[in-house]
């Protein structure tokens, strides 16, 4: 008995106490700084998320703007630092932090980012700084004698402001200039504005704007290169895109050249196609002229000529003017002599 008395008493006197939990300080990477889905650099103005640990409380606390749409700098004993400046917060949970980068933050270079919670400070972290960037990339695979559509891709959620058709002429495509080269050479325009309305009075309206429709389109961000340019080679191509700045300044107007991949022609893939578009061709004006009616220009033959010729006399103005437009993409000898638009 003696024995057990003193094995008893041999044990330390602190294990006999009730554990404590050590507090952890917040943490986090770069990698898990989030702008909706994916990693960003940190831009002034712009709401971002961190994913971490301990970063702030279990029950998450909301951030509530003022009148002026501030929202608080602490949030529920956590801070979010930005080169040593507090951020707005709109969200503070252990596992994620929404905040506000501040607007004094420089558009270049990187920043020292910091998580406060309880008193205790995360290690910081470096973090690039910058606004992303539009790019563009074709919408779908490529090939010579099929349409060509180039698809715009803006950071941030944000819309381009293309709405193709900007008016009744194929080859118009507002205020946006789209250039192409090959192996280094510029392409020369098969088409534009100045070409196809040729005796044609062009009215007061924004040339900037797009045609007004009853219906939204279900086409948009998107510009068809092959009513500007041939593409009657496979092989590489590069596109540079000036959009009008009608944005604030954080946001590039210019996307510099960027390769397209055009792909050998198709012959039966091609009759396919133009099957299937034949067999499911729109019957409201919107998509008529946003999408069928240009990709059926984009190849210029009998069989495409046969589809467009019924638009000459849809019960629609805009139709049949865009479709009369559209046939200046074939051979005058091809095309019966029609009375000039009123």
């Amino acid at each position: 008995m003696r024995l057990r008395i003193k094995a008893i008493l041999a044990i330390p006197w602190c294990a006999l106490l009730p554990a404590v939990a050590v507090a952890q300080e917040p943490s986090f990477d770069a990698d898990h700084v989030y702008y909706v889905d994916h990693p960003v650099p940190l831009a002034p103005g712009l709401i971002l998320s961190i994913f971490g640990s301990n970063l702030g409380p279990s029950h998450g606390c909301e951030g509530y703007h003022d009148e002026k749409g501030i929202y608080p700098r602490e949030l529920c004993d956590t801070q979010v630092l930005v080169g040593g400046v507090t951020s707005e917060l709109l969200w503070a949970q252990a596992g994620q932090i929404n905040f506000r980068v501040p607007r004094q933050t420089p558009a270049q270079g990187s920043a020292d980012l910091a998580v406060v919670y309880q008193g205790r400070t995360s290690k910081t972290v470096a973090m690039p700084l910058g606004f992303e960037s539009p790019t563009i990339a074709l919408e779908n695979l490529a090939r010579v004698g099929m349409p060509i559509w180039l698809k715009i891709n803006m950071p941030y959620e944000r819309e381009s402001g293309i709405r193709y058709p900007f008016q009744i002429y194929p080859a118009a495509f507002g205020c946006n200039e789209v250039e192409v080269r090959r192996n280094g050479v510029l392409l020369t325009r098969i088409a534009d504005v100045g070409t196809q309305a040729t005796g044609a009075i062009i009215g007061p309206a924004n040339p900037c704007g797009w045609l007004g429709f009853e219906r939204e389109p279900h086409f948009k961000d998107r510009l068809p290169l092959h009513l500007q340019y041939r593409f009657d080679q496979p092989g590489t191509y590069e596109v540079r895109l000036t959009m009008p700045r009608h944005f604030e300044d954080d946001v590039a107007s210019v996307i510099d050249w960027t390769k397209i991949e055009i792909l050998p022609a198709d012959t039966s893939e091609r009759e396919r196609w133009l099957a299937d578009k034949v067999a499911n061709a729109p019957t409201d004006t919107a998509d008529l002229l946003a999408d069928f009616l240009p990709s059926v220009l984009g190849s210029p033959d009998d069989e495409t000529l046969r589809i467009l010729l019924p638009y000459l006399d849809h019960p629609d103005r805009l139709v049949r003017d865009y479709a009369t437009y559209g046939l200046t993409y074939w051979p005058n000898n091809l095309i019966a002599p029609r009375p000039p638009l009123e």
